[in-house]
């Protein structure tokens, strides 16, 4: 028996459908060497990928200062979109408070034009972004997961849920690297 190709296309695309997690473990791995002066923890890693719509994948992002203990979160987050036009150029974002989050631009195809040819109307792109949030932020927000709308320059915008699972791995996490920070000031 012969399945249509419709049909195994349909399969392909709602398989992809729901959040996907990076695993039992959460984090995906602390980065740091001697001559670095901050701990980097790279965070759990979900997905989202509606039926024609944008494909995003996100993470939390940690960096400790391991003199100081000082840290600093950020949302990493990826969008690939197909555009018959060009970049969409996501810039703003937003969790409901009054003050909006700073954006950094981290990656992205260049404005010259797409190279990679989805078809002849248009393209595929891609953008990199992080988003600054704080440890109070997260904090507030971890017993229900953390809604974070992003926007950008074309009009076009989406709201991101950074879950509890999330925010509980990254702060614990961090909470680790912190007791070892304090434990290697204490040795020296």
């Amino acid at each position: 028996m012969r399945l249509p190709l419709a049909a195994i296309v349909v399969a392909l695309w709602i398989a992809p459908l729901h959040a996907q997690t990076s695993g039992p473990s959460g984090i995906q791995g602390v980065e740091s060497d001697e001559l670095s002066p901050l701990m980097k923890i790279n965070g759990i890693i979900e997905s989202e990928n509606p039926l024609g719509g944008m494909f995003k994948t996100w993470s939390l992002r940690s960096f400790v200062g391991k003199f100081d203990g000082a840290t600093k979160h950020q949302l990493y987050v990826t969008v690939n979109y197909f555009s018959s036009t060009r970049r969409k150029h996501f810039n703003q974002a937003s969790d409901g408070s009054t003050t909006p989050l700073d954006v950094i631009p981290i990656g992205g195809e260049f404005e010259r034009g797409c190279s990679r040819k989805a078809f002849s109307y248009g393209c595929d792109y891609s953008e990199d972004i992080g988003i600054e949030v704080t440890a109070a932020a997260l904090r507030a927000h971890a017993a229900g997961g953390y809604p974070i709308k992003i926007s950008a320059k074309s009009g076009d915008s989406f709201v991101i849920a950074v879950s509890p699972n999330q925010i509980a791995t990254q702060l614990d996490t961090m909470r680790g690297c912190l007791e070892y920070i304090h434990m290697q000031g204490r040795e020296g």
